[in-house]
């Protein structure tokens, strides 16, 4: 099974505490290996793109690259987390002029780019990892 870090830094975290509980307690009973982001930036919403690109697409890229060094992917159980980091590695991946910026604002840092880890939901790992006959 692969090995995640749960994504549940939400910038609304008071809203959304009972729904981080719930997809902690379902990892840990579906022993998926993920473990809490700890040193993750909050997710500001992909509305913050529209404000701020640049610090929506930094501190994005600072959780990618987070989970990079520890060699796990980002396990997302919120749709605006998920959006949030795939919107900031499309664009990363498709923009050498934007990925030079930010990976120049994370070296300030001590951080590099890393747009490797894959970003999934946690329907997704329910669905191709663990499987219907398992949940039922």
């Amino acid at each position: 099974m692969k090995k995640y870090f749960l994504f549940d830094k939400l910038i609304q975290s008071d809203k959304t505490s009972s729904f981080a509980t719930a997809a902690q307690t379902l990892v840990e009973l579906l022993k998926i290996d993920a473990i809490p982001f700890k040193d993750a930036k909050a997710d500001i919403g992909s509305e913050m793109l529209g404000l701020d690109k640049m610090k929506f697409y930094e501190r994005n890229a600072y959780n990618l690259s987070l989970a990079s060094m520890e060699q796990r992917d980002i396990l997302c159980f919120e749709n605006s987390s998920f959006t949030s980091l795939w919107m900031t590695k499309e664009a990363l991946l498709n923009d050498d002029d934007l990925k030079n910026i930010i990976a120049q604002r994370l070296s300030k840092n001590n951080i590099i780019l890393n747009l490797t880890p894959n970003i999934v939901t946690l329907e997704a790992v329910l669905q191709e990892e663990i499987g219907f006959k398992q949940l039922e």
